[in-house]
């Protein structure tokens, strides 16, 4: 399907029989061949090579607004996460960004990437420098493809990887903030992948960290606290018993740790009167003439009404 929507100049069409493109999907689209190309898929040389030279031509030109300059900085990401260096066109940028939206790229994914690129060409007080700048809280100026949960995504991301030792300042609230509108289903298709590989990259920082480090004891009604065991992995799971009044868990690891309890089964002592709670069910089950009846037949045909 890539192949088909590619043009000459190596963007990708937006929509099948279509010319049109737009500079971020066309990026996108390159980081995920990137990403697959990392995690061992066979992706097209040509495809890969065709993208890269879109890329180029992003990384170096002079942005005409913001968002223009939010794909430049994405692609000279990219092209750098390759083992390219461009520094000159990194240079040119990040004076284009303090000079033109010196108070907007503050807290701007622009920034994110630029510093990450400036990282990976072991430009790394410039790169510090710059992403500590960033900040995490409050507004941040979107446009069409970056919503606050896809912009939180491609920090937490570039942070993981980049940047591991800032996970531990991230804001009260940022890692909840994440995972609460995925509760409520506040994310689309954009959204939803970031927040997939931004949590992938933190786990990958966070379990080595965690290991060893995270205990579970269970409190029963005499006040004495029971150790339960862990096991090893980015996912302990361990079984607590019918006597636990309470549940301590300690995390003696830098960053935070994220727990869940789950129980199963019935009520030891079921509800005397009816639940009542703004919706009411009523059923009654009627014969073939439409009258109450309280026994059924092996046979007849009867009618369950809700």
């Amino acid at each position: 399907e890539l192949r088909a929507r590619q043009n000459p100049d190596g963007a990708y069409r937006y929509w099948p029989g279509s010319f049109e493109t737009q500079e971020f999907v066309s990026v996108y689209a390159q980081h995920v061949l990137l990403e697959a190309v990392e995690r061992g898929q066979a992706v097209p040389r040509d495809l890969m090579n065709q993208g890269n030279e879109y890329l180029r031509f992003l990384a170096a030109r002079d942005g005409n607004t913001l968002a223009d300059e939010r794909s430049s900085a994405y692609a000279l990401y990219l092209l750098t996460r390759q083992g390219e260096t461009l520094g000159a066109e990194a240079s040119r940028l990040r004076e284009r960004l303090e000079s033109r939206y010196a108070k907007q790229s503050r807290g701007d994914i622009a920034t994110a990437y630029l510093a990450s690129a400036m990282r990976l060409m072991k430009q790394d007080r410039e790169a510090e420098n710059l992403f500590a700048k960033i900040e995490l809280t409050g507004e941040r100026p979107v446009d069409r493809w970056h919503d606050d949960m896809t912009s939180d995504a491609e920090l937490l991301y570039l942070s993981a990887l980049h940047f591991p030792q800032r996970l531990e300042n991230l804001p009260p609230g940022f890692m909840e903030r994440l995972v609460e509108r995925i509760t409520r289903n506040g994310y689309h298709s954009l959204s939803a992948a970031t927040t997939l590989l931004a949590l992938d990259a933190y786990a990958k920082v966070a379990a080595p960290q965690a290991a060893g480090k995270l205990k579970l004891m269970e409190v029963v009604a005499d006040g004495k606290m029971r150790a339960l065991a862990l096991p090893e992995g980015l996912f302990p799971k361990a079984d607590f018993s019918a006597d636990a009044a309470q549940l301590r868990f300690d995390n003696g690891a830098t960053l935070p740790a994220y727990t869940s309890v789950a129980q199963s089964g019935f009520d030891r002592t079921p509800p005397k009167d009816a639940l009542r709670d703004r919706f009411e069910h009523l059923r009654e089950y009627l014969d073939k003439d439409g009258k109450p009846i309280n026994s059924i037949k092996q046979g007849d045909e009867d009618t369950v009404r809700l």
